[in-house]
């Protein structure tokens, strides 16, 4: 069975995949998606503003992680260390 990259956000701000089932499946996915965000915003759980707010507060808590991660690396380096001995304190 051929795995299906639809839909993958490529060069954006996600970069995991949100389905990785088979094109068989695709529709099923889709209709799931599309149902549960209707429900959200029947139960006003949620709306296109909460979302775009919820998305770009990951987008920073993913940049801020990979920062630290690349301060540890440099400063391994820099000590002749490992990663995980270094404390960024």
């Amino acid at each position: 069975m051929r795995r299906c990259p639809f839909p993958r956000v490529v060069n954006g701000s996600r970069d995991g995949e949100i389905y990785a089932g088979s094109f068989n499946q695709i529709e099923t996915f889709m209709n799931g998606w599309t149902r549960a965000h209707q429900y959200d915003y029947l139960l006003r759980l949620s709306n296109n503003e909460k979302r775009k707010k919820a998305e770009a507060k990951e987008v920073e808590r993913q940049r801020l992680a990979k920062e630290r991660e690349e301060k540890r690396k440099m400063f391994a380096i820099l000590a002749n260390k490992e990663e995980k001995d270094v404390d960024l304190t």
